[in-house]
């Protein structure tokens, strides 16, 4: 669990009795050379896992709700935002950070989430993951309250990385076009999910068939 947000708003573990979580501030977001080496493991142990940024976010917001049942509010009330109109003396800030230490064998879920409470109009976020292959998804951020988005079964790059990228989504009507992102939730299972193998092609007739193997339910 990652909170991204302001350092005087920080979850930690003190303010989650159930989870550890890890906290990028302005300190380390606010800049493309900042990391966070070792996330904690909800437990508390620690993983092989950083997050690097790449590019930065341009400052924290700390206008989220208090009343998501997702996570807690200590992470739900801040975030970290983007913007391409010049905002606070910058500009075309499109935030952009690598989750590195991966096993590229083994699928992850990434769930990313924020909230900016008291607008009116739409700060829609598109989020753009990739890895082996890339995703996108977008969330309304405006008055978000337990709304997310979800990328299941994404497999690392070779190099085990992921990374997530943040750009204003199509419906975002805001005049500075923020994007925002408060919390990132990361699942996997300590059993590698087997990729879809296809076998014993054959062409006759003009017709193509394959054997395809894989895990139901699973793509």
């Amino acid at each position: 669990l990652v909170d991204f947000g302001a350092a005087g708003r920080v979850t930690g573990s003190a303010n989650d009795i159930e989870n550890v979580w890890n906290d990028v501030t302005t300190v380390v977001g606010s800049t493309s050379t900042g990391s966070l080496p070792s996330l904690l493991r909800t437990s508390g142990g620690s993983s092989s896992i950083s997050l690097q940024m790449v590019s930065r976010f341009n400052g924290a917001n700390e206008n989220g709700t208090d009343f998501s049942t997702l996570f807690t509010a200590t992470a739900t009330r801040d975030s970290l935002y983007g913007n391409t109109e010049l905002f606070g003396g910058a500009e075309n800030i499109t935030p952009i950070f690598k989750l590195t230490g991966l096993n590229p064998s083994t699928a992850y879920t990434l769930t990313l989430y924020a909230s900016r409470t008291g607008v009116s109009d739409n700060r829609e976020t598109r989020y753009t993951v990739t890895g082996e292959g890339a995703r996108v998804g977008d969330l309304n951020v405006a008055n978000n309250t337990d709304e997310a988005v979800v990328f299941s079964e994404m497999f690392p790059s070779a190099s085990g990385e992921l990374q997530v990228a943040l750009t204003p989504g199509p419906n975002n009507d805001n005049a500075n076009h923020f994007t925002y992102l408060g919390v990132l939730q990361l699942d996997w299972s300590s059993t590698p999910t087997p990729r879809p193998a296809l076998s014993n092609p054959v062409v006759a007739g003009g017709s193509f068939s394959a054997t395809v193997t894989g895990v139901a339910g699973k793509t």
